[in-house]
């Protein structure tokens, strides 16, 4: 008996690193067995190279970041001769009008996976505006992350032309809520963590100011911080100098997350307005963690208009973000009901089958 080929489906990742997008795709891949995937990531092998390879994918290193415009464009577009494929998941968004272009001779349906909102600044408009000459091709679109980063896009140069929705990205989730509530108190230890990269779009200096005030009160309180990136120093600077050094763990890049997120009693998600939807949250919900997060628009998309959270106040008041916390590990009924509404938040939004086959539907491929 032959069986039928698989048709190819190719994803096109900036980086290798465990990033959400980067971790997006991998999820992606094991729940559409019914495709021949093969990655193409843009920079050099990562921790995730390895993962893609396990997850049954074919994935080639351009290590093309360091090029010029046509030089990018010209080693792409030959990278993507030497591979066959039906269709095109873009999940970086790195020169976008250039990759469009590499892709236009294949003519395949493209969907460029958005996952922070549009960025405006003065570089990525003038790539933007030069992309216009080429114009985008009629048969890409775009799937944001959310409906808060669908909205920037609508609105955006180049993009606003092409086809935008929404779609909140996709992460296993349990089939039983794996966090049980326990009673906290000031004396005992407690364990706060949030996983996020140390970067400007995420604010892990509130939530530090916010600890130092709740360490006053609760003075075996722990806070654990996974992710990499390029504001550690000046984090760890401030942790030092707020007291906090023996308090504070930095754990840097963390591959088991679901393992970290099982050690912790509480999740908190401090970040801006630069936010696309935080893939860390989703999965702490999923584990059944009582959340407290930023007073954003989208943070209340995220959890169900903030009903599977407690929602914190500005980050220019860490006593009132302190108070949220405090109020949150006190309550242990309400931390379980919390913990309940985020489990089965999730089950409700995240799950990976849906959510893959709202990307083959828009790029023309579902069954």
């Amino acid at each position: 008996m032959v069986l039928p080929k698989k048709r190819s489906l190719l994803h096109i990742v900036g980086y290798a690193a465990h990033g959400g997008c980067e971790r997006c795709c991998e999820v992606f891949i094991r729940y559409s067995p019914e495709f021949a995937h093969r990655v193409v990531v843009l920079g050099e092998p990562g921790p995730m190279s390895e993962v893609w390879g396990s997850s049954g994918a074919e994935v080639t290193h351009l290590d093309l970041l360091r090029e010029g415009w046509f030089g990018f464009q010209a080693g792409l577009q030959a990278g993507l001769r030497q591979r066959s494929f039906g269709a095109v998941i873009v999940w970086a968004g790195i020169r976008v009008p250039i990759v469009f272009a590499a892709l236009r001779p294949f003519r395949r349906p493209v969907v460029l996976h958005a996952g922070n909102p549009f960025a405006g600044e003065m570089r990525v408009r003038l790539l933007l505006h030069a992309g216009q000459l080429l114009q985008p091709p009629s048969y890409a679109a775009v799937m944001a992350c959310s409906e808060h980063v669908a909205r920037t896009f609508r609105r955006a140069p180049y993009y606003g032309r092409l086809r935008v929705e929404s779609c909140l990205n996709p992460i296993d989730v349990p089939a039983v809520n794996p966090h049980q509530a326990r009673v906290l108190a000031p004396a005992e230890r407690v364990r706060i963590g949030m996983v996020a990269r140390l970067d400007a779009i995420k604010d892990q200096a509130a939530l530090l100011a916010a600890f130092a005030c709740l360490r006053r009160d609760w003075p075996k309180a722990e806070l654990h911080l996974a992710g990499e990136g390029p504001r550690r120093p000046a984090l760890e600077a401030q942790a030092r100098e707020s007291g906090l050094a023996g308090a504070v763990c930095f754990h840097g890049s963390v591959a088991d997350v679901p393992g970290f997120l099982r050690t912790l009693d509480l999740f908190a998600y401090f970040t801006t307005a630069q936010e696309g939807m935080g893939i860390a949250l989703a999965e702490a919900m999923a584990a059944g963690l009582p959340c407290v997060v930023s007073d954003l628009p989208v943070m209340r998309e995220v959890s169900g208009d903030g009903a599977a959270a407690a929602v914190r106040y500005a980050p220019a008041d860490p006593e009132a973000a302190a108070t949220v916390i405090r109020s949150v590990l006190v309550d242990v009924e309400g931390r379980a009901l919390l913990s309940a509404r985020a489990h089965a938040r999730a089950e409700q939004v995240f799950r990976p089958r849906p959510v893959v086959e709202r990307y083959l539907k828009l790029l023309g491929v579902a069954a």
